[in-house]
């Protein structure tokens, strides 16, 4: 294995790794294994590039996984907030049709002991 197949390596692994975070992965250990190994490649020796090549390969195998997470990430919310403005909606509604029935009904009950008087007459 030669440093330039490291390299395409490499290059091949970093696009992995964007997609995955347009999904919306959390990709911080995969890149700071990226950048690691870039670093780290000009003038390796070939044990080197070995190890370098075993830790792209299972950096591209964790990137779809990344990937996948962010997306069910992004699904979860979505669901999330659309159940919550249907409750919004749904209290909102109840409120017009019933909010005057539900208010002078807790105002009767609040106020039943009152007693009302003409005028003309004392209590």
């Amino acid at each position: 294995m030669t440093e330039s197949d490291v390299r395409t390596e490499l290059a091949t692994a970093y696009e992995a790794v964007a997609k995955a975070e347009v999904a919306g992965g959390n990709v911080t250990a995969l890149v700071s294994q990226l950048d690691d190994i870039a670093r780290k490649l000009p003038g390796a020796s070939p044990d080197s590039l070995a190890t370098y090549k075993s830790t792209l390969d299972d950096v591209l195998a964790k990137a779809p996984v990344a990937e996948t997470q962010g997306s069910l990430r992004i699904t979860s919310r979505l669901i999330v907030v659309a159940g919550v403005l249907i409750v919004i909606a749904a209290l909102g509604v109840a409120v017009y049709t019933r909010g005057s029935r539900w208010f002078w009904g807790l105002w009767l009950r609040t106020h039943s002991g009152w007693r009302v008087a003409r005028a003309d007459e004392s209590i």
